[in-house]
């Protein structure tokens, strides 16, 4: 889903799900990509500078269609990215990458210790 004139205005934002090379994880590093041999795809959450509010999602790959009412739903509802870290996502479901994406972003804002985030994404991928 792509951005809004007016969110395109943001100049600095933080993007869960992509280190600091640029490097988006897969859907194969799910636990539901590895069970289904997704090799293809990913799904990253845009977040603004403070990294509190989604303000776009973006979506590719193997089983897309499946995974972009939930981003569109929440822009739709104005969630914000604690939302998609204290909501239940099914295990194992391609669904989880919306979490894991969120946990990404509470890190880069600093949120919680890096620990506890490796911790809730080993488990969610576990």
């Amino acid at each position: 889903m792509a951005l809004t004139k007016r969110q395109k205005q943001v100049l600095d934002f933080i993007a869960g799900f992509v280190d600091e090379n640029g490097y988006c994880p897969s859907f194969e590093e799910i636990a539901r990509g590895q069970i289904n041999g997704c090799q293809r795809g990913l799904l990253k959450l845009i977040a603004d500078p403070g990294g509190r509010r989604v303000v776009g999602v973006q979506i590719a790959g193997d089983g897309a269609t499946e995974l972009v009412h939930i981003g569109q739903l929440g822009l739709a509802a104005e969630l914000d990215v604690d939302a998609y870290v204290d909501n239940v996502f099914n295990f194992p479901t391609m669904a989880e990458a919306y979490r894991i994406a969120a946990l990404d972003i509470v890190r880069q804002r600093g949120r919680v210790s890096s620990s506890e985030v490796v911790a809730d994404v080993l488990s969610a991928i576990l």
